[in-house]
């Protein structure tokens, strides 16, 4: 009797999961962002917290989206977390928290992504070489359009 309690509970959490996700796809950012606060409350996992910080990340909260320390300690960050990071310090202007996060890895510091966004948050100075896409990223932010930049 324990066993299908339980299978029933990951059942509803993963439903739960799936439906944050739709909600996202969708566009309800807030109504996704109150699912994965409750999964994560429930269960930390980081694919729950992502998706809370791409609700987040969509929403232009970026003072509140931060990379949690236990996940780059584990060695569970992935290169979505550390963008959504890169892109928030960028955008938020903290010179400090970008440079913490650009030592973390060379293959995402050194993508053309993160080169694109820097140079159009004029937190590198611009090349040149990547004008149209520069344009992109700086029309994006100033429409407040952020939850592009997670697919550029």
């Amino acid at each position: 009797m324990w066993e299908v309690e339980e299978v029933e509970v990951v059942e509803l959490e993963s439903d739960l999961y799936r439906d944050g996700q739709s909600l996202f796809f969708e566009g309800s950012y807030e109504e996704a962002k109150k699912i994965f606060a409750h999964l994560e409350e429930a269960e930390q996992h980081p694919n729950h917290g992502m998706w809370f910080a791409r609700c987040q990340f969509a929403l232009g909260e970026f003072d509140e989206l931060e990379i949690p320390d236990w996940i780059i300690e584990d060695g569970r960050l992935s290169d979505g977390w550390l963008l959504m990071g890169i892109f928030a310090a960028g955008i938020r202007g903290d010179r400090e928290e970008l440079n913490r996060l650009l030592e973390i890895s060379e293959k995402v510091s050194k993508s053309k992504r993160v080169s694109v966004f820097l140079e159009a948050t004029n937190m590198e100075p611009e090349t040149k070489t990547n004008a149209q896409a520069v344009n992109v990223v700086r029309r994006y932010v100033r429409k407040k359009q952020y939850v592009k930049l997670l697919r550029i």
